[in-house]
């Protein structure tokens, strides 16, 4: 399992300990519990913090894959590119052999 792969768990966790505390904090403060609203709101901001770092290394994962096809569409292109420049040649031999009236 690599590191990326562990630091991705460990913040899924973390985001679902943050929102049980947020849902649990939010039932006890509307029925007149203890926890403060600075506190339902450090764990609010903290949730919010996991999803954009879990988002980060998601988009970091997504710009590889987009560099990886950026890069095979270029290829992709220039075969494409040789391939006509064969053809215009094949079409001109073929006008050469005609003006000629070989055939």
């Amino acid at each position: 399992m690599k590191f990326s792969d562990i630091i991705n768990i460990l913040m899924k966790i973390v985001f679902i300990i943050l929102v049980i505390f947020i849902i649990y904090g939010l039932i006890k403060l509307l029925f007149g519990g203890s926890p403060t609203l600075s506190q339902i709101n450090a764990a609010f901001i903290a949730a919010l913090m996991t999803i954009m770092f879990s988002l980060i290394k998601s988009y970091s994962d997504l710009n590889r894959e987009v560099g990886e096809i950026k890069i095979g569409m270029k290829n992709g292109f220039n075969k494409v590119k040789e391939d006509f420049e064969k053809l215009t040649e094949y079409i001109k031999e073929i006008k050469d052999i005609i003006k000629k009236g070989k055939l």
